[in-house]
């Protein structure tokens, strides 16, 4: 219970600096293609609103999360803040998941114990954990290192950006 309820301060606090960057979806953390700059991190580490709550309680009852590195290949709807807020707050053992899904049908979450449904989602939260502060790390470094400066000599030999006014904008 404690480590849980620092898990989800951590959340909280984590979701608070979020919510200040995702307003400007500029450099890194643009859409590939189509922002210069962009390396489509923010999907990486915030996927709402393509998030899949059914598909995170599949994974947490699969345990694919075990293995972090195999776990990064998994679609982005069960790999961000948003699939964490899901492990840290719902307090219940049901699951998100229509009662026709292989899910329900095959009985593999009845067969879990209210024990057993806590300690995978606590496992779960880790493994994104760890993911997420890589992306976070990444976008950081993305931001310092070369789109800093392509943005700061925009105009003056900047790879990104051929004048000031299309660093601006």
């Amino acid at each position: 219970p404690e480590n849980r309820q620092a898990a989800r301060e951590a959340w909280l606090n984590a979701m608070a600096i979020w919510q200040r960057l995702e307003v400007a979806p500029v450099g890194p953390m643009g859409e590939m293609g189509k922002v210069a700059g962009g390396m489509d991190l923010r999907d990486e580490i915030y996927s709402w609103p393509g998030s899949n709550r059914c598909r995170v309680d599949q994974e947490t009852e699969e345990q694919v999360y075990a293995d972090v590195e195999a776990f990064k290949t998994e679609l982005i709807n069960v790999r961000g803040l948003d699939a964490i807020e899901q492990l840290l707050f719902v307090d219940d053992d049901d699951n998100h998941c229509a009662a026709n899904s292989k899910l329900n049908t095959s009985g593999a979450w009845a067969a879990l114990s209210s024990d057993e449904i806590r300690a995978q989602r606590a496992g779960y939260a880790h493994t994104l954990a760890i993911i997420l502060l890589g992306n976070a790390n990444a976008l950081v470094e993305a931001w310092e290192g070369s789109f800093a400066t392509s943005l700061a000599t925009a105009g003056s030999g900047s790879a990104l950006f051929d004048t000031a006014h299309a660093g601006l904008n």
